[in-house]
């Protein structure tokens, strides 16, 4: 029973199944229907490239295709970001249209916090574009 709970909680708290889901729309190749799909919402990104608002990247994240309802928190947790430094959500947003722009791949992972609520964008080798964006806060979780 009790890994019941830890495993509920890595589902939760730790963000699998929204990493999943921006890895199924954004970790792909152009000609994809996902990737295609969120190619035509690339203007979405600006305003919260402009503003680091997390509404504003929750909405380009919806326009994008995303399913952003499959985690109640997950607003909760873009905005624990935006308050943490108001930076973390323009480089998302950065990176995305960035990514889209350039038709490259942008694989998302998490880090532990320990002291780094930041997320950090980084150009890898093969041209795809990696966003590394911190667990969820235990605030947020059950």
């Amino acid at each position: 029973m009790g890994s019941g709970f830890v495993g509920a909680r890595r589902i939760l708290c730790e963000g699998d199944d929204i990493v999943g889901a921006l890895n199924d729309v954004f970790d792909k190749q152009p000609g994809d229907p996902k990737y295609d799909e969120a190619m035509k919402a690339i203007d979405a990104f600006t305003l919260p490239i402009n503003t680091g608002n997390p509404k504003h990247l929750l909405g380009a994240y919806m326009a994008a295709g995303v399913q952003v309802t499959s985690w109640p928190h997950w607003e909760d947790y873009l905005v624990s970001l935006a308050a943490g430094d108001a930076d973390n959500i323009k480089k998302i947003a950065r990176a995305r249209r960035e990514g889209l722009a350039a038709s490259k791949k942008m694989k998302t992972k998490r880090h532990p916090p320990g002291g780094d609520h930041t997320v950090h964008k980084t150009n890898k080798p093969d041209g795809s574009i990696e966003i590394d964006s911190p667990f969820t806060p235990d605030s947020l979780c059950p």
